[in-house]
């Protein structure tokens, strides 16, 4: 029974500092992914350029555009 009291104790004082830990590391981990998942400049223009769909709007779906081609008369290479 008197584990069971001092451990509880030992979880009523460490709460406080594992919400301070969390506020100071919860930013730091946001900072890591924000600097390691950043793309380069121009990347997703070079990758559509290099599967050949430099020409098409990115946030057209294929089946829209291909409607889109056959009423402005444009001629569609895939």
């Amino acid at each position: 029974m008197l584990l069971h009291v001092y451990t509880a104790n030992l979880i009523m004082l460490l709460i406080p500092f594992t919400k301070i830990a969390h506020c100071v590391l919860a930013p730091l981990s946001q900072l890591v992914t924000a600097i390691a998942w950043k793309f380069p400049a121009g990347a997703g223009d070079r990758v559509a350029a290099t599967l050949g769909y430099a020409d098409r709007p990115t946030w057209l779906p294929k089946a829209r555009l291909e409607i889109a081609t056959a009423v402005h008369g444009k001629v569609d290479n895939q």
